[in-house]
């Protein structure tokens, strides 16, 4: 059986920005949520627009959302597990890491920590203009972006 998706969350889902302001502007409610299924064929229960936008890796509709009031601790739930998960989440699942690291600051955000926490540890760590960025014990190439690459830490594989 096909669902058929809020105007909301499927502009949210298919990273149509414009809709997505557009269904905000019509009154649509920014944590409407919907019930899906994974890829497990377990329900998955409270999916909201800036969890299907994580999801899917949308940084412009996840930023959108995030400033029109979306509540980046809003978890959906897997009743067959119990587990819970939150959009930060299901974007590190997919390996969507620039999403990954806007939902991490919003919610550090949220908690009073300091913003930008990626940029201040990426600046800080910078080697010279021409060589690599350190991340962690290993190099990474210069002029690689935050979307790019994962951090890798001492004993980590890097597959390609």
């Amino acid at each position: 059986m096909r669902q058929v998706l809020p105007r909301l969350s499927y502009a949210a889902f298919v990273g149509d920005l414009e809709g997505v302001l557009d269904a905000l502007g019509m009154g649509d409610d920014i944590h409407q949520n919907v019930r899906l299924v994974n890829q497990n064929g377990q329900d998955v229960l409270g999916a909201t627009p800036l969890y299907l936008a994580a999801q899917m890796g949308h940084y412009d509709v996840c930023k959108a959302l995030l400033r029109a009031g979306a509540d980046v601790m809003r978890p959906c739930t897997v009743p067959a597990t119990g587990q819970q998960f939150i959009a930060q989440d299901i974007a590190i699942m997919h390996f969507n890491m620039r999403t990954w690291w806007l939902l991490k600051e919003a919610k550090q955000r949220l908690a009073g920590k300091t913003p930008g926490l990626f940029k201040k540890w990426a600046s800080k760590h910078k080697k010279g203009g021409k060589g690599a960025d350190v991340m962690g014990e290993k190099l990474v190439p210069a002029g690689s972006t935050p979307s790019t690459y994962l951090v890798l830490t001492s004993g980590a594989q890097m597959a390609i």
